[in-house]
């Protein structure tokens, strides 16, 4: 009996461990899916570098605000709940900010930066707290691996912004699809979490 006990708790953990190792992915994707599609950002708004700085700054404001509410959030709604609002977030926001370069809405586009800060900004306390967590449930060392998940999820973000770019699909096609996958894995992860 306690043999089933172990397998199952051991068999939980490293379904929680898979589920925040793709939080940290997602994460990874959505900071740098846009990145190489910001030149063709700046000609469909019709915008110079300096209001992609701003756009981008932005992006930092959101974050840091991120950073803040993220201990709120985490005692109000709990890791669950949190990691996954987080990515809601994100996902929402890349869907406005793919909407917006459609409209060729400037200030639209300016929000959606700052909402995908705020989203990624709660999103990396929160996924940190659950690594560590993990980390004590497991008695191992995890977080290396957790944060090399994030950055294998840069390099993703990367290579899908330069593949849609070399197929010619437009930011907006790119921002929307991603929206939709990032909510759609943030909703089937959140069991395990």
């Amino acid at each position: 009996m306690t043999e089933a006990l172990v397998v199952i708790e051991r068999h939980t953990l490293l379904r929680w461990r898979r589920a925040v190792m793709a939080a940290f992915g997602l994460g990874g994707i959505t900071v740098a899916a846009w990145g190489p599609r910001l030149p063709a950002v700046k000609v469909e708004l019709g915008i110079g570098t300096a209001t992609i700085g701003l756009l981008l700054a932005g992006m930092t404001v959101g974050a840091v605000a991120g950073l803040a509410v993220s201990t709120p959030v985490l005692h109000r709604l709990g890791g669950r709940v949190g990691v996954t609002a987080s990515l809601l977030v994100v996902a929402v926001a890349m869907a406005v900010m793919g909407v917006a370069i459609a409209l060729r809405s400037v200030p639209l586009v300016s929000v959606a930066f700052l909402f995908v800060g705020l989203g990624i900004g709660t999103l990396d306390v929160l996924i940190n707290v659950e690594g560590s967590s993990i980390e004590r449930a497991s008695g191992r060392t995890l977080m290396p691996l957790m944060h090399g998940a994030w950055s294998i999820g840069a390099a993703v973000g990367s290579g899908i912004g330069a593949a849609c770019a070399a197929l010619g699909i437009t930011p907006s096609v790119q921002f929307i699809g991603e929206a939709v996958i990032v909510g759609a894995v943030a909703v089937a992860m959140a069991p395990a979490i």
